[in-house]
């Protein structure tokens, strides 16, 4: 996989999110899926990557799906998961079962939210 992010961790932002796959761009790149910026309005941009296609059994394809979704996902979860890891002890105030309870059911809603884009629960 090529990309057009010259960014270091640290200095320079990637492209920014959503991304998706061009579906045209196989038949314009000599055998390679380009995955683009997904702008309203804006049917064709320039490759942030491009996903080289050796077989012709789909597995191209599916590869360049799961870089958006993983891509388009990143921040959402690394946010649940940071307000997971942060959530402080004895906020719910209750015995320790239903605590636990508690607690289990809030990461859950937080999980499901974030994977699915939604907007965060309260504890």
């Amino acid at each position: 996989m090529t990309t057009n992010d010259q960014s270091v961790e640290g200095s320079t932002k990637h492209t920014p999110t959503p991304w998706k796959v061009d579906p045209g761009s196989y038949q314009r790149t000599n055998g390679r899926i380009s995955i683009v910026e997904d702008k309203p309005g804006i049917t064709h941009s320039a490759p942030v990557a491009d996903v080289p296609i050796y077989e012709h059994d789909g597995t191209a394809t599916a590869t360049a799906a799961f870089i958006v979704r993983c891509v388009n996902s990143h921040d959402a979860l690394v946010k649940a998961l940071t307000k997971i890891a942060t959530q402080p002890e004895g906020v719910y105030n209750l015995d320790r079962e239903q605590y636990l309870k508690n607690v289990i059911a809030w990461c859950q809603e937080t999980a499901q939210a974030a994977l699915s884009g939604e907007k965060e629960p309260t504890p």
